[in-house]
């Protein structure tokens, strides 16, 4: 009911409207990863070379016949509601089979919790 309450006022107060439904999105993109838009969890180079971390795909497109372009969400740690959009060829990431809510764990647990594997696709990617 609390919940309810303010999910009815937030989006009347002066200047909460943009911010309140900002971030509802964002929440339930990490509520219902499937239905919302995060399609796979990758592994991108960011914020520079030699240096990876790890993405939500948001949206696929082609740039041009065959070139794949890919839309990432890469969240900051430990609150992953923060994060950074980065639009990048397909080839310059690496797709993996692990799921949304593993790589969740792993972001706001500052990389305590690890899912297994991880070390070994990028070992497979730069070898």
């Amino acid at each position: 009911r609390v919940i309810q309450f303010f999910e009815s006022v937030l989006p009347w107060m002066p200047g909460f409207r943009q911010l309140y439904h900002g971030i509802k999105q964002i929440l339930v993109s990490f509520s219902s990863p499937r239905e919302a838009g995060f399609l796979q969890v990758v592994l991108i180079e960011f914020p520079r070379k030699g240096v990876w971390t790890v993405g939500f795909v948001t949206n696929e497109s082609c740039a041009q016949p065959g070139q794949k372009q890919l839309n990432i969400f890469i969240p900051t740690s430990p609150n992953p509601i923060s994060g950074f959009l980065q639009i990048v060829k397909e080839d310059e990431v690496v797709r993996t089979d692990i799921s949304v809510e593993q790589a969740l764990r792993m972001i706001v647990s500052a990389g305590r919790v690890v899912p297994e594997g991880i070390s070994d696709m990028l070992s497979e990617r730069m070898g």
